[in-house]
Protein backbone atom coordinates (compact mmCIF):
# COMPACT_ATOMS: atom_id res chain seq x y z
CA UNK A 1 0.00 0.00 0.00
CA UNK A 2 1.40 3.46 -0.62
CA UNK A 3 1.62 5.96 1.95
CA UNK A 4 -0.87 8.22 -0.38
CA UNK A 5 -3.52 5.35 0.27
CA UNK A 6 -2.75 4.59 4.06
CA UNK A 7 -3.47 7.94 4.57
CA UNK A 8 -6.13 8.09 2.55
CA UNK A 9 -7.78 5.16 4.88
CA UNK A 10 -6.21 6.32 7.97
CA UNK A 11 -8.85 9.34 7.41
CA UNK A 12 -11.42 7.47 6.37
CA UNK A 13 -11.33 5.52 9.52
CA UNK A 14 -10.95 9.12 12.14
CA UNK A 15 -13.67 10.37 10.12
CA UNK A 16 -15.37 7.21 11.05
CA UNK A 17 -14.63 7.14 14.32
CA UNK A 18 -15.77 10.97 14.76
CA UNK A 19 -18.94 10.12 13.37
CA UNK A 20 -19.50 7.18 15.99
CA UNK A 21 -18.10 9.27 18.71
CA UNK A 22 -20.65 12.28 17.56
CA UNK A 23 -23.32 10.40 17.64
CA UNK A 24 -22.81 8.13 20.94
CA UNK A 25 -21.95 11.55 22.84
CA UNK A 26 -25.80 13.08 21.57
CA UNK A 27 -27.21 9.79 22.47
CA UNK A 28 -25.91 10.52 25.62
CA UNK A 29 -26.79 13.92 26.14
CA UNK A 30 -30.50 13.02 25.09
CA UNK A 31 -30.40 10.56 27.80
CA UNK A 32 -29.72 12.91 30.70
CA UNK A 33 -31.81 15.60 29.33
CA UNK A 34 -34.37 13.45 29.74
CA UNK A 35 -33.42 12.56 33.44
CA UNK A 36 -32.88 15.89 34.19
CA UNK A 37 -36.60 17.01 32.94
CA UNK A 38 -38.00 14.24 34.77
CA UNK A 39 -35.93 15.90 38.05
CA UNK A 40 -37.96 19.92 37.59
CA UNK A 41 -41.70 18.43 36.85
CA UNK A 42 -42.70 20.25 40.29
CA UNK A 43 -41.89 23.87 38.44
CA UNK A 44 -44.26 25.54 36.09
CA UNK A 45 -41.85 24.87 33.47
CA UNK A 46 -38.97 22.18 33.53
CA UNK A 47 -37.31 22.89 30.46
CA UNK A 48 -35.43 25.97 31.74
CA UNK A 49 -34.32 24.15 34.92
CA UNK A 50 -33.45 20.98 33.00
CA UNK A 51 -30.84 23.57 30.61
CA UNK A 52 -29.51 25.22 33.39
CA UNK A 53 -28.89 21.84 35.70
CA UNK A 54 -27.17 20.44 32.63
CA UNK A 55 -25.20 23.84 31.86
CA UNK A 56 -24.66 25.29 35.49
CA UNK A 57 -24.76 21.71 37.87
CA UNK A 58 -27.64 20.84 40.10
CA UNK A 59 -26.55 22.68 43.27
CA UNK A 60 -27.38 26.10 41.50
CA UNK A 61 -30.37 24.28 39.87
CA UNK A 62 -31.00 24.27 44.15
CA UNK A 63 -30.54 26.90 44.90
CA UNK A 64 -32.80 28.62 42.20
CA UNK A 65 -35.19 26.63 43.18
CA UNK A 66 -36.10 28.54 46.80
CA UNK A 67 -38.34 31.08 47.23
CA UNK A 68 -40.71 31.87 44.11
CA UNK A 69 -38.47 30.21 41.47
CA UNK A 70 -40.81 27.43 41.26
CA UNK A 71 -43.07 30.14 39.50
CA UNK A 72 -40.65 32.11 37.92
CA UNK A 73 -38.55 30.02 36.09
CA UNK A 74 -37.77 31.71 32.98
CA UNK A 75 -35.96 34.53 35.28
CA UNK A 76 -34.82 33.17 38.49
CA UNK A 77 -31.19 31.66 37.13
CA UNK A 78 -28.73 34.76 37.43
CA UNK A 79 -25.76 33.43 35.78
CA UNK A 80 -25.22 35.47 32.77
CA UNK A 81 -24.19 31.96 30.72
CA UNK A 82 -26.86 29.69 31.67
CA UNK A 83 -29.30 32.44 31.09
CA UNK A 84 -27.92 32.98 27.72
CA UNK A 85 -27.81 28.98 27.41
CA UNK A 86 -31.25 28.93 28.49
CA UNK A 87 -32.61 31.76 26.08
CA UNK A 88 -31.00 29.87 22.96
CA UNK A 89 -29.86 26.65 23.12
CA UNK A 90 -27.24 25.43 20.88
CA UNK A 91 -28.76 24.11 17.42
CA UNK A 92 -27.33 21.42 15.37
CA UNK A 93 -27.88 20.94 12.02
CA UNK A 94 -28.87 17.95 10.61
CA UNK A 95 -25.26 16.78 9.37
CA UNK A 96 -24.12 17.26 12.58
CA UNK A 97 -26.49 14.99 14.20
CA UNK A 98 -26.10 12.07 11.13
Amino acid sequence: MSPRAAAELLRARIDDAQHVTSALSLYIRRIHLGKLLGRYLQTDDPVPYALADYNAGRANVLRWLTGSATTNSATQPNANGTQRFMRDPPRRSRADIE
